[in-house]
């Protein structure tokens, strides 16, 4: 039987094309963070073992544990017991599919094993049990009917043994499981135990979250509360409908994209408790607080209880420069709460000089079939603005989409549920997807001049290959609608699927970059030469003061004609003066004029049209 999103898939490439969701193949939040492998002497853990992964970063801690290619992260999920969790899927500990060679491909996954732990002291008279919570899917791909996720212990022989496992199934609520530890087989020091994800081994699919890990003595089969209350995510962001956004766009009309609340999930997982409460605002994440809410008290949050915590919205402070950034930290304190780290949720708020409805986390891709369909994503502004270029992130879903072809276009009207729409720009040749190898990759298309925009306008792509062409879908926010609109018939229609489409447009002012993306160097443009090129004879010099990633070489009607290779070190390293980089061709092309593509470290896409003579 087909995987289910296999068969999503090839449902979505009928006759008539539809808009769809499709799992990545990539997760470039995971990129260069895998885990250690090497275990130490002083390694083997005493009990209790436990761990909430309510703590920063990809991985899983290597205090806790060894041979972990999971994915920690606080978007993936839904309601988790804590903040933070483990994600089960197909992809290895960099973020890559573990067999790209076969969309069919399934095996053994996704795998997290502790460290040793000394349990050599312990008789079954002692009362171990194991405690954890899992979730099939979360706002992820289902696992299907035949995929597994399971739990195995290690014995003295070296063995390992299963002694719990689940079957795949769509969404449900977070299931917390008791295992006793009581075999004798298991009562050694040096015992392990780890959890293993069975399904595709070709990308985020398949997925099981795991959280709230703990192993001690004195258990019963009853013991599933423990007295730990935990903000868990936001429920209602400062700004709306927008997540960034420009400040001068912003103090135009605050209280149009300000929110009447803001605020987040608090969840208990123990018995009926008081908890006291407060949020604080931090400019730029540093220093001492700019504003401080007082202490609130929620008298009585009751026995594993959810609950809505939200606060009145505050005034800003006026920008020094052309943005903010600010951090909200909510805060709380509940009676005998014993795991005082969790208790504290930070929220970021920017306004830089981009629209944004996501966060910056894909937990799928969203992408239509058919050649001429369109997609449009709208945007409201304020006041008059420069639309300078738009921030898209791709992602690898069913099949590497990096030699299909798109053309950029932004539109002043769409005849939204209609036929019809008025065309302000289309890009004057078509690009391809470029997927990133660093957090938060997002790929920069310019608009040269900078287009005037007003009130309201579209931005988005007509297809011109019938390949998917997937953006990243964050599907964490399901509040905003009428945004997000796709023509495959001739006919407007509204996205059904919800999330935030990871379209940015860039408006006017100093350049500001996502994540880890460096600004470029502009104190002289990239450039490349010789022109003509004498392919045979001597190397392409590409000049930039960011490094070059890759480098392609496409014909005239958009066929991959040859990767670049042998590139040959800079220079020099100077950050005052352009680098220069010399490349070959690893196939030597014909008489012709050709496209050469590349993408920078800095998350620029440059492009040299290159006569080869």
């Amino acid at each position: 039987m087909l995987p289910v999103w296999i068969a999503g898939l090839l449902g979505c490439l009928s006759a008539w094309g539809q808009e769809g969701t499709f799992a990545p193949r990539r997760n470039p939040l995971a990129l260069g963070s895998s885990s250690s492998g090497f275990l130490r002497l002083n390694d083997t853990l005493d009990l209790p073992f436990e761990d909430d992964f309510s703590y920063a970063g990809p991985r899983a801690s290597n205090a806790r544990w060894i041979d972990a290619s999971v994915y920690r992260n606080n978007d993936m999920a839904v309601r988790p017991p804590s903040q933070g969790f483990v994600t089960f899927d197909g992809l290895d500990s960099a973020g890559y599919p573990y067999d790209a060679s076969s969309l069919l491909a399934v095996g053994r996954a996704d795998r997290l094993q502790s460290l040793p732990i000394r349990l050599g002291s312990y008789g079954p008279q002692d009362s171990l049990y194991l405690s954890f919570a899992y979730q099939p899917a979360g706002w992820c791909e289902s696992p299907e009917p035949v995929d597994s996720f399971l739990l195995e212990f290690s014995t003295r022989s070296g063995l390992w043994q299963r002694v719990w496992f689940a079957l795949g199934g769509t969404l449900q609520p977070f299931r917390t499981v008791m295992v006793p530890v009581r075999d004798t087989g298991f009562l050694y020091d040096g015992f392990a135990m780890r959890w293993s994800s069975y399904g595709s081994l070709t990308g985020l699919v398949d997925v099981w979250h795991l959280d709230y890990v703990r192993l001690a003595s004195g258990r019963n089969a009853g013991d599933s509360l423990r007295n730990d209350v935990s903000p868990v995510h936001t429920n209602a962001t400062y700004l709306r409908p927008y997540r960034s956004m420009p400040f001068d766009q912003f103090m135009a009309d605050t209280l149009r994209f300000l929110n009447p609340l803001h605020g987040y999930d608090l969840n208990n997982n123990g018995v009926a408790t008081s908890v006291n409460h407060r949020y604080r605002v931090f400019q730029d994440g540093v220093g001492a607080p700019w504003f401080s809410s007082p202490v609130l008290n929620l008298p009585n949050l009751g026995t594993a209880q959810n609950f809505g915590m939200v606060y009145p919205r505050f005034d800003v402070p006026i920008a020094g420069g052309d943005s903010v950034d600010l951090v909200l930290e909510y805060g709380t304190q509940a009676n005998g709460d014993v795991n005082p780290a969790n208790d504290t949720l930070r929220e970021r708020v920017r306004w830089w000089n981009y629209l944004a409805y996501d966060d910056g986390t894909a937990e799928t891709g969203y992408g239509i079939n058919v050649v001429a369909g369109s997609v449009a994503n709208k945007f409201w502004l304020a006041r008059p603005d420069s639309l300078r270029g738009v921030w898209m992130y791709f992602t690898q879903a069913a099949a590497n989409a990096s030699n299909e072809l798109f053309v950029l276009k932004v539109w002043s009207q769409v005849q939204e549920r209609g036929r019809g729409a008025t065309e302000l720009y289309r890009s004057s040749i078509p690009y391809r997807p470029v997927y990133g190898d660093s957090i938060g990759h997002f790929v920069f298309f310019g608009i040269e001049p900078p287009l005037p925009v007003s009130d309201s306008f579209y931005v988005g792509w007509q297809q011109e290959t019938p390949g998917l062409l997937n953006i990243g879908l964050d599907r964490n926010d399901t509040l905003v609608r009428y945004n997000r609109w796709f023509n495959t018939q001739g006919i407007w229609e509204e996205s059904s699927i919800a999330g935030s489409w990871m379209i940015r447009p860039v408006l006017g002012g100093p350049f500001r970059y996502p994540a880890s993306i460096a600004p470029a160097n502009t104190r002289m443009p990239n450039k490349c030469y010789p022109n003509p090129w004498n392919a045979q004879q001597e190397p392409w010099i590409f000049e930039s003061f960011s490094q070059p990633l890759r480098i392609n070489m496409f014909g005239s009607s958009g066929q991959t004609i040859a990767g670049l290779t042998e590139a040959m070190d800079p220079l020099n390293d100077s950050s005052d003066v352009a680098r220069r980089w010399a490349f070959r061709p690893s196939r030597i092309p014909t008489t012709g004029l050709y496209l050469l593509e590349v993408l920078t470290q800095d998350g620029h896409l440059h492009r040299f049209k290159i006569l080869v003579p």
